[in-house]
């Protein structure tokens, strides 16, 4: 990256995800530009690892979405079932119980399960933020 940027550059954290059997990792970056050898370059960045219920085919494409929904409404948690739901929707914090980025109509709860997904867990980057 130093020869193709021309800046000096340093890691400042890292992040291992380690998945075992029957767990699917996806990422997204934004702005996406185009990916090269498969690395997504951008200042904000989504990281999910989730496990399909039944096999589909779009998995793909559901798992680049929730990835986006991560990098544009920023969860701090997953959630789960019994939490209950901010009485502000704007102000959710739990990924279950927002408003899909994508469709607003829906929340991320109903979208994993129309789509047969569990989310292991995720993580949310930005550039310049530690």
């Amino acid at each position: 990256m130093i020869g193709t940027v021309g800046e000096n550059a340093t890691f400042k954290r890292a992040l291992c995800f380690k998945v075992g059997s029957g767990i699917n990792l996806a990422g997204y970056a934004h702005p996406s530009g185009n990916a090269k050898d498969n690395v997504l370059l951008g200042r904000l960045g989504g990281l999910l690892a989730y496990k399909p219920l039944e096999p589909s085919e779009d998995l793909h494409e559901i798992s680049k979405g929730l990835c986006q929904h991560i990098v544009g409404m920023d969860p701090k948690k997953i959630g789960n079932a019994t939490d209950e739901p901010a009485k502000n929707r704007d102000e959710e914090t739990s990924l279950l119980h927002q408003d899909y980025l994508l469709d607003d109509s829906v929340t991320i709860k109903e979208v994993l399960e129309g789509n047969k997904l569990e989310i292991v867990d995720f993580k949310r980057f930005e550039c310049g933020r530690v």
